[in-house]
């Protein structure tokens, strides 16, 4: 089993943390979150369908379903049901560059 903590962040990137960095990322965030008067707001996973995601993404349906099978993005798999993260899907595509095809 890995030691890690792998966190992604919405348009931001994956952090990869050990659990000495994690426990101390921790305790400085709690610490700061000890100052505020209002807790902060407890976040529910939203997951969503092929079509959602496809949506979100402005991608046809077909090719996330393939990106998913093919392991370039995270899925639920559900029985026959799939369903995403935006979050993480988000994260695994941020890694990619697009290259404009030029015709010479």
């Amino acid at each position: 089993m890995s030691d890690r903590w792998i966190l992604p962040i919405y348009g931001v990137g994956v952090l990869a943390l050990d659990t000495a960095q994690f426990a101390a990322a921790l305790a400085a965030g709690n610490e700061v979150s000890q100052d505020r008067k209002d807790p902060l707001p407890a976040t529910e996973l939203q997951l969503l369908d092929s079509d959602a995601m496809a949506a979100r993404l402005g991608v046809p349906k077909t090719w996330l379903e393939k990106a998913a099978r093919d392991g370039e993005v995270p899925v639920i798999q559900a029985g026959k049901y799939r369903r995403y993260d935006p979050a993480a899907v988000f994260a695994a595509l941020g890694g990619r560059s697009s290259q404009v095809r030029r015709r010479a």
